[in-house]
């Protein structure tokens, strides 16, 4: 009859018998086997490899920040498309490791609008091996590369578009309350990506509301920014800066200037004279406005 712990010992004898390079081709099979978005291979094996958004670490990277006000009422049909649209595009356009972070005023997400945080991020993928050479990475063909822009779309980033801009937001995630688009862009002035950002948008109806104003609803609630700032309560708004940034404004159209909805606002001109000029004056090298109209041709 066999000695109990001859089989444990009779594989331990298989194992020992094993060349390194044979263990270390194991280990880059299951390696392979697990794999997602990374650039696994036998030969990369102490290389740098993407986190699961396509970021690699790296002492340095540029960054575009995204603000989504996600306030009620949201977007309709005709604005979530253009929505969606603007943002592929702005992944398209992301340079070889520039980190995208998306923040937003959704109700789970601010609790505290000055300890915001991105609800995701992803960076822009390598277009050509030169690229990942540049940082350590192993190299791969052009076509690998663009299948990899590819699947970090669909397994990652795409998904994450799908729940922010949805038409019928979970519970938690709907702002039912406020809007408080001057306090979150203060809270993203000082987080640490916009020290190195070169570019900031902001999709909102630049409705400011929440306890400090609440824009177009309340009697001179907005004047000329200039005015604005002079005022005490702006001290609790003021941000830290958005010197060389560049800041694109898609302004989401509403219905309602000057009468019961929005009556202390002749028109949208108006709130994008007052955001042009608090960016402008707090350093952004350039702002731009894009229209994100409703559909509504009445």
């Amino acid at each position: 009859m066999p000695r109990r712990g001859s089989r444990r010992r009779n594989r331990t004898r298989k194992n020992k018998g094993l060349s390194p390079a044979s263990l270390a081709g194991y280990g880059a099979a299951i390696a392979l086997g697990v794999g997602g978005l990374g650039f696994t291979a036998i030969n990369a094996i102490g290389k740098p490899v993407p986190e699961k958004n396509g970021c690699f670490v790296t002492p340095r990277q540029d960054h575009t920040l995204i603000l989504v006000d996600a306030s009620e009422p949201r977007w309709n049909a005709h604005q979530q498309r253009s929505i969606r649209n603007a943002l592929d595009q702005v992944y398209e356009g992301l340079g070889f490791n520039e980190r995208l972070s998306v923040f937003t005023s959704e109700e789970d997400q601010i609790g505290s609008a000055a300890k915001i945080t991105p609800r995701f991020s992803v960076c822009g993928t390598a277009r050509a091996p030169e690229e990942l050479e540049s940082i350590g990475a192993e190299s791969a063909s052009e076509g690998y590369l663009r299948r990899t822009k590819e699947r970090l779309y669909d397994k990652f980033l795409g998904p994450e578009l799908d729940a922010l801009l949805t038409l019928s937001p979970e519970s938690d995630r709907r702002q039912r309350y406020q809007s408080p688009v001057l306090e979150l862009l203060q809270a993203i002035s000082r987080r640490p990506e916009a020290q190195h950002a070169r570019k900031l948008i902001v999709i909102s109806d630049l409705l400011q509301n929440s306890d400090t104003a609440q824009f177009c609803t309340v009697r001179m609630a907005m004047p000329y920014f200039e005015v604005f700032r002079q005022r005490r309560s702006y001290a609790r708004l003021t941000p830290e800066g958005f010197d060389g940034i560049d800041v694109e404004l898609y302004l989401l159209q509403r219905q309602g200037f000057g009468g019961p909805a929005l009556p202390y606002c002749r028109d949208e001109e108006e709130l994008v004279r007052f955001y042009s000029d608090y960016f402008t004056h707090h350093g952004a090298r350039s702002v731009t406005l894009t229209r994100l109209r409703d559909g509504n041709v009445g």
